[in-house]
């Protein structure tokens, strides 16, 4: 899926380069992909995706809105993918499990 990466432009290129460059190092974690709609995020979010589960590694595609579900492969709300509640109080915590 690598193949896609000659469509991006240079900014999208950079950021899914800093993101697989993090896999395994001690830098992996959580990214945040964020800005205006139609400036490629679901495009960079799907080749990245696709890269990282060829690695036989996992992703969680989530989002703050139900569109994810429809969009990304595996894609979820953020509330359903990471436990959150719903009416958040001060003795809820989150179930997160590797």
């Amino acid at each position: 899926m690598n193949w896609k990466r000659h469509m991006m432009i240079d900014e999208q290129r950079y950021v899914h380069q800093k993101i697989i460059e993090s896999i395994g190092s001690d830098d992996d974690g959580f990214f945040f992909l964020y800005g205006y709609g139609g400036i490629g995020k679901t495009f960079i979010m799907k080749t990245f995706s696709a890269v990282v589960r060829s690695k036989g590694l996992i992703v969680l595609n989530a989002a703050s809105s139900g569109i994810v579900t429809l969009l990304l492969p595996g894609g979820r709300t953020a509330h359903l993918t990471l436990t959150v509640p719903i009416e958040i109080m001060s003795h809820h915590c989150l179930r997160w499990k590797r």
